[in-house]
């Protein structure tokens, strides 16, 4: 038996692989798949109900857990298999990933480049690090997924329009944290690849354009075969680096970048 937390229509291909391997699905989501035929067992749970899906595996005795693309379905999954003695990816990797204080500091350990960055653990001390900054800034849920609870904000923001961005992304983090960073100008790209014992293999490149005040909604994605085999190169050599410095291992990781105007 193989438990599958958060199968949603992205998964289908998957779904159907397994099962024309012989394996018997246990599938949590908030959501019956359409594919539902391809699944022993649908039980409806969202994906951070550690407890419920902990049950769940208990009462249908999975040999393995395995989870959508989301960095909370990969906490669990790891919380739950480690709990369980079952295969994981490791317990430190996923909380690594819903951490981005965490991924800043490993990268800066490592000297990559990336913004400016700050825990915001209070009104005062946020305030004294905007002082701090020459560009426009960000505040960031310190463990949301995609966009969720982003604010791009101009050096002249009022202490009003501060507050809100940060009431805002404390109410769209689990772990109610945010982080400040400053706004980097660039054209966005997204790089994935698929570790395997440390090996990291290329997948993809993508551009994406970008909409609303900081361009933090992405509307389009493009994976352009006509890339620079230059760029190719450095992207896939930073993705490598990125692996490292995060100390992932195994399994999908996936990376944004900006390449600014130098």
């Amino acid at each position: 038996n193989i438990l599958f937390i958060n199968s949603s229509w992205e998964q289908e291909a998957l779904v159907k692989s397994i099962y024309k391997r012989g394996h018997n699905i246990i599938a949590t989501s908030e959501k019956v798949p359409n594919y539902s035929k391809y699944i022993k067992k649908h039980i409806s749970c969202n994906e951070t109900e550690i407890a419920s899906i902990m049950k769940i595996a208990e009462l249908f005795d999975v040999d393995s857990i395995i989870s959508d693309n989301c960095d909370y379905s990969l906490l669990t999954a790891e919380i739950i298999s480690d709990i369980l003695n079952l295969p994981c990816l490791g317990i430190e990797s996923s909380r690594i990933s819903n951490n981005k204080y965490l991924q800043r500091n490993l990268c800066k350990e490592a000297s990559l480049n990336q913004p400016i960055f700050e825990l915001v653990n209070s009104m005062e001390r946020l305030l004294k690090f905007i002082d701090t900054l020459s560009k426009p800034f960000l505040i960031k849920p310190l463990d949301s997924r995609g966009s969720i609870g982003i604010t791009y904000l101009e050096k002249k923001s009022t202490k009003s329009q501060i507050g809100n961005a940060v009431s805002k992304a404390i109410n769209a983090s689990p772990s109610r944290q945010c982080i400040v960073e400053e706004f980097i100008e660039g054209e966005l790209l997204t790089i994935d690849g698929f570790l395997i014992e440390n090996d990291c293999l290329p997948i993809a490149i993508a551009k994406r354009k970008r909409i609303s005040s900081g361009l933090i909604v992405t509307n389009e994605i493009i994976y352009d075969s006509n890339l620079d085999k230059n760029l190719i190169k450095k992207c896939f050599l930073f993705l490598n680096n990125v692996a490292k410095s995060l100390k992932y291992k195994n399994g999908h990781i996936h990376c944004e970048v900006l390449l600014d105007k130098n």
